[in-house]
């Protein structure tokens, strides 16, 4: 039926045929097409559709992907896919069996999932000569002279054998992103930073992580440890090393079996900070080698695996039997874990099985050949590890391979609390207040916050005006309300990072213009408004510090942003600011700009915008082809991009 209703929409060809204009634009309006269907702007439905009456109107170019109105409703994905697909065939997919949760039967079961390699993605989309027009200069902006990159241990292994070709180094990345009300998935991305492509490597939808009680991490495993397999032949090809690890916070505790910043004990992944220690109190013996607290290293890191693992072999049947009835699941210890002391084989109660290489799938343990070896992890409930990190068995790559994200522990961070501070200051002086005396004090507020908002969109047109670089990327906000700027409690901004940035300058540049009637206030609020002067100053500064253009970051300038960002936190905190565990994480990262230099250049700016982009194909694929579906379409903007590059180069 649906061949039926494609032929219904042939053209014969008539007269001299569409001249070398209409084909271009025909070419010009498939690729239009095609990247709208494969980003989720239009479904496959409406592209059948709306071929169908261009070339109904005489359109070329797209005859081969038009369906009759009634078929396309029912067929237009499968077909467009089908057609696009001889162009941009399916990726090369690898397929790793992992444990998921079956919603309908609501119960475990192990399913194939889709991975595109790094190998195979790196083969693709960077082997190629297009692909590294850029590597010279990206070398000097990004990597020349940086000890993370020179200190590798691949690096160096490459360069003592000889080898005259670049080891390129790669960054891993992964996030949550939320694409609808109820779903949301974990996104992990590969990124080649020579060329800075980003590719997707594997997607987990969060309602299909299972549920035994590890919280995921019996899903993640099995991909992570087929990452680490594929990862490990490139880095004994001396042709790829992993030198980066970008992702938020709670990211990469999740990943690593790190704590959050609520525990009491273990607040700080990388240093031995504790919860009562968590305050502004040791701000002033803060150093650039010194964090006023042991560090957390990755001997420490190594010595802790060895202490809360213990390897097991199973080398009977008997063995195995005993083992298996006493195992159950548990969310308390996070897996299937002991129910009773077994001391004829040295195992104890509470002791939960781990995932590992030689079993990814802990609920297949009774169904294993002969001997076998497993992993139990034995740490108290309250350690600082929850399970075994796959990714730190790579060589060079540990704990200080974490590259704090600026974009979450800055600008999203202390920088948002100190504007939200502002805000309710400039509301609370009366500058911006109406002088009538018959208002509501909610009202009055309100009237304050809109001549704010006033002088904003004032400063932002002036800004348009004269800064050529604020006019092609600037981020401006497009309204300010009493819900945006947060409540007095927390200060919590409600804007996006990159708008931050202005609203910052908006700050400074508000405080300057109304300096002399904020000197005029009371004196507790004009000292306040004194030190908010001197704290958007200094936070000004560290913005045009970072601004710098290379990755390199000197000691001098490592200590010129501590300094600067010292003083930014205790006038802040002078202010009234409240003091938040990213203001400590912020020490963490200027300390290791030594190493891995400048913050700005490993942003996740980028692989954010990518979050979004693969959301919106999210939302438009079935769930029954979910990852495939993207992995094609991904796959395709891949492959649009480069083709792009190579035509301006």
């Amino acid at each position: 039926m649906r061949k039926r209703a494609f032929a219904q929409v042939q053209q014969e060809d008539e007269g001299s045929g569409p001249t070398p204009d209409q084909v271009l634009a025909g070419q010009q309006l498939r690729m239009f097409l095609l990247d709208r269907f494969c980003t989720g702007s239009l479904p496959g439905s409406d592209v059948a559709e709306l071929c169908h009456y261009v070339t109904r109107a005489g359109g070329t170019g797209v005859a081969t992907w038009a369906l009759n109105p009634e078929q396309a409703t029912r067929h237009g994905f499968e077909h467009i896919k089908l057609h696009a697909g001889k162009e941009y065939p399916e990726p090369d997919l690898d397929y790793v069996t992992v444990p998921l949760f079956e919603k309908r039967q609501s119960r475990r079961v192990a399913e194939k999932v889709p991975i595109m390699l790094p190998s195979t993605l790196f083969r693709k989309f960077v082997e190629v000569p297009s692909a590294q027009s850029k590597d010279e200069i990206n070398f000097r902006k990004m990597l020349q002279k940086l000890p993370c990159y020179d200190n590798h241990p691949v690096v160096q292994r490459a360069r003592a054998a000889g080898n005259t070709e670049l080891v390129r180094p790669i960054a891993l990345y992964w996030d949550g992103v939320r694409y609808s009300v109820h779903d949301s998935f974990t996104g992990f991305y590969v990124t080649d930073i020579l060329s800075e492509q980003k590719f997707v490597s594997f997607l987990l939808r969060s309602e299909d992580m299972c549920r035994c009680g590890c919280r995921g991490w019996c899903t993640i495993f099995p991909l992570l440890d087929a990452w680490v397999q594929d990862l490990e032949k490139l880095q004994a090809s001396l042709k790829y090393c992993v030198l980066d690890i970008q992702c938020d916070w709670p990211a990469y505790l999740e990943i690593i079996g790190g704590r959050f910043w609520n525990h009491n004990s273990h607040p700080c992944a990388l240093c031995r900070i504790s919860q009562d220690d968590m305050t502004a109190d040791n701000v002033h013996s803060i150093t650039l080698d010194n964090v006023g607290h042991l560090v957390y290293s990755s001997e420490d890191y190594n010595n802790d695996i060895g202490m809360f693992t213990r390897e097991i072999l199973v080398d009977t049947a008997e063995m195995l039997r005993t083992i298996a009835r006493n195992l159950e699941y548990s969310r308390l210890d996070r897996g299937r874990h002991l129910i009773a002391d077994l001391p004829r084989y040295g195992l104890r109660k509470n002791w939960r099985l781990e995932p590992s290489r030689r079993l990814p799938d802990v609920s297949q343990l009774e169904y294993q050949e002969l001997p076998l070896r497993v992993i139990f992890w034995i740490a108290p409930r309250d350690a600082r590890l929850t399970h075994m990190c796959p990714l730190f068995s790579l060589e060079g790559v540990t704990q200080d391979s974490w590259s704090i994200d600026i974009m979450h522990a800055w600008h999203l961070g202390p920088m948002q609390q100190f504007i939200s501070l502002a805000m309710h200051s400039f509301i609370a002086s009366g500058v911006f207040s109406p002088r009538s005396v018959n208002i509501e004090a909610s009202e009055l507020r309100e009237l304050a916050l809109l001549a704010i908002k006033a002088e904003l969109f004032q400063f932002y047109k002036n800004l348009r005006s004269t800064d050529q670089r604020w006019r092609e990327k600037g981020s401006e906000v497009w309204n300010l309300t009493m819900g945006m700027i947060g409540n007095e409690d927390t200060y919590n901004l409600s804007a996006k990072a990159a708008e931050s940035h202005g609203l910052l300058r908006f700050v400074l540049w508000l405080l300057h213009k109304y300096a002399d009637e904020f000197a005029k206030q009371p004196d507790e609020l004009a000292r306040k408004f004194a030190l908010l002067t001197a704290c958007a100053e200094a936070a000004h500064a560290m913005d045009e510090l970072l601004e710098l253009e290379f990755r390199q970051f000197t000691r001098q300038h490592c200590q010129a942003l501590l300094q600067l960002y010292l003083r930014f936190l205790t006038l802040y905190l002078k202010a009234g600011g409240v003091w938040r565990p990213k203001c400590h994480l912020l020490v963490h990262m200027i300390q290791r700009a030594l190493h891995r230099g400048n913050p700005r250049l490993y942003s996740t700016y980028r692989d954010e915008s990518l979050n979004g982009v693969i959301a919106k194909i999210a939302r438009s694929a079935h769930r029954s082809t979910w990852s495939n579906v993207i992995h094609w379409k991904c796959n395709f903007l891949q492959q649009k991009k480069l083709e792009d590059h190579a035509a301006e180069g």
